[in-house]
């Protein structure tokens, strides 16, 4: 709901958009429409409905490739350490800039 903050909603989109499209949340990957639309069944429910809105534009046509430049390792929430350094930007769904590479990740990152 809205008492959850706004970047909250977007990385928890953003990580299962991946998530679904490799090993992180399913056996079987799909691909990133059909990662779209299992969301978007759950939008309202699980998901913001205003943030999976956000990524249908850019759903179709994502390709994890052309995000892997092989410089770092793809991590998911619950390996995440105090300590840690983003080896990339965080960016939303629709662009914003949520973390900038190099953030050392604490209570206050």
């Amino acid at each position: 709901g809205e008492e959850i903050p706004l970047g909250a909603r977007i990385i928890r989109v953003a990580r299962d958009f991946i998530g679904l499209q490799t090993h992180l949340l399913r056996e079987s990957p799909l691909s990133p429409q059909d990662a779209y639309t299992t969301m978007k069944d759950r939008a309202g429910h699980l998901y913001d409905e205003e943030v999976i809105l956000a990524l249908q534009p850019m759903a179709s046509g994502f390709s994890l490739e052309a995000h892997d430049d092989g410089s770092g390792t793809m991590l998911t929430i619950a390996e995440l350490r105090e300590g840690m350094e983003l080896t990339r930007d965080l960016v939303s769904a629709n662009g914003i800039l949520l973390m900038v590479s190099g953030t050392i990740l604490n209570e206050s990152a």
